[in-house]
C-alpha cells in the first residue's frame, strides 16, 4: 500500500484540494452547488494522480539509474500494474468531470460541455508532458498549463455566455498559479543531481513572476475591489510578497549551494506553499467567511504528516 501511495505522490493531493477549493470559491462565491464542488475535487484528484503514475512509468529507465528506490524500478509496483492504474485514473478523471459538467454545469445552451473541454485538455497536457515534453524546454510550460487548466476546470460551472468567459480574478489565479508551477518545475528539473545555477535562477524568477500575476487580481477584478471594502488594495500583494519571501529565501539557499538536498528542500517548500497561497485566495475571495481559508490552511497538516513517508517529487 505504501508503495502505491508513493507512486501517486499522495502527500501532494491536498494541494489539488486547496487549488480546487480556492478556484471554485472565487468563481462561485461559495461552495455551492456542493455536489459539483465535490465532483470536481474527485476529478482533479484522479487526473493529478494519473499524471504522477504516468510520469514514473515513462521515466522508468532514467529512474533505474538516478532513483532506483522509486516504486516501479524497485519492483514494489510492476510496470503492468502502474500502466493499468495510470490510464484508468486518467480516463476516470475525465468521465467524472464530464458527469459534473452535465449535472451541475450551465443549464442553458451547450456550455455545460466546457467542464469536459477543460478536463480533456488537461488530460492531453498531462500525457504530453509526461511522455514527450518533460525533458524539453517546453516541459515547465506544459506543467504550468496543467495547473492552469485544473483551476479553470474548477471554475467552469458558472453561468456564462462564452466558453472562455471567466472573471478577471479567476484568470489571474489560473495564470499566476500556472506560472508559479512552471517556475517550480524549471527549478526542480535536475534536483536528483548537482543543479546548474542559471537554471535555478531562471526558475526562481518565473516563480516570482507567478506571485506578481497573482497579486494583480485585486487591481484587475472589480468584485475583489468591492470585497476588500475599506482595506488598502495593496494589502493583498503585500501578503503575497511575504509568502513569496519565504519560498524565494529557500531558493536562494539552493542557488548558493545547488546540491540535491538543498534543491529538493526548496522544491518541497514551494509545493507546500501552494496551500498557503490558496488559503490566502480564499480569505480575499470571501473575507467575511474566514472558515474557508482556515479549512484550506489545515490541509498543511496531512501534507506534512504524509510527507514523512512519501516524497513530494
Amino acid at each position: 500500500m505504501l508503495a502505491y501511495l508513493r507512486l501517486l505522490r499522495f502527500a501532494n493531493i491536498f494541494t489539488v484540494i486547496a487549488d480546487v477549493t480556492a478556484a471554485f470559491l472565487v468563481a462561485h462565491g461559495s461552495l455551492q452547488p456542493w455536489p459539483g464542488f465535490v465532483g470536481l475535487l474527485v476529478a482533479s484528484g484522479l487526473l493529478y494522480s494519473a499524471g504522477m503514475v504516468l510520469n514514473d512509468l515513462f521515466d522508468i529507465e532514467q529512474d533505474r539509474l538516478e532513483r532506483p528506490s522509486r516504486p516501479i524500478p524497485s519492483g514494489a509496483v510492476s510496470e503492468r500494474a502502474a500502466r493499468v492504474l495510470g490510464w484508468s485514473l486518467l480516463i476516470a478523471g475525465v468521465i467524472v468531470a464530464v458527469a459534473v459538467g452535465q449535472l451541475w454545469g450551465q443549464s442553458e445552451g451547450n456550455l455545460r460541455w466546457r467542464t469536459m473541454a477543460a478536463a480533456v485538455l488537461l488530460a492531453v497536457t498531462i500525457v504530453g508532458y509526461d511522455r514527450w515534453l518533460k525533458r524539453t524546454n517546453f516541459g515547465p510550460v506544459a506543467m504550468g498549463a496543467c495547473r492552469t487548466l485544473n483551476i479553470l476546470m474548477a471554475a467552469s460551472l458558472t453561468q456564462v455566455d462564452f466558453w472562455w468567459e471567466f472573471s478577471p480574478a479567476v484568470w489571474a489565479i489560473a495564470i499566476g498559479m500556472g506560472t508559479y508551477i512552471a517556475g517550480v518545475t524549471w527549478f526542480a528539473r535536475t534536483e536528483a543531481k548537482l543543479s546548474a545555477r542559471p537554471g535555478l535562477i531562471g526558475g526562481a524568477i518565473v516563480m516570482g513572476l507567478g506571485f506578481a500575476i497573482l497579486g494583480s487580481a485585486v487591481f484587475i477584478d472589480p468584485q475583489w475591489q468591492v470585497d476588500l471594502g475599506a482595506r488598502n488594495p495593496w494589502f493583498w500583494p503585500g501578503l503575497l510578497a511575504l509568502v513569496a519571501a519565504t519560498v524565494l529565501r529557500r531558493c536562494v539557499m539552493a542557488i548558493v549551494e545547488p546540491a540535491p538536498q538543498t534543491v529538493q528542500l526548496a522544491v518541497k517548500q514551494a509545493i507546500l506553499t501552494l496551500i498557503v497561497i490558496d488559503a490566502s485566495i480564499c480569505l480575499f475571495a470571501q473575507p467575511s467567511r474566514i472558515h474557508y481559508a482556515l479549512f484550506v490552511l489545515t490541509l498543511l497538516a496531512p501534507t506534512l504528516w504524509l510527507g514523512r513517508w512519501i516524497r513530494s517529487t
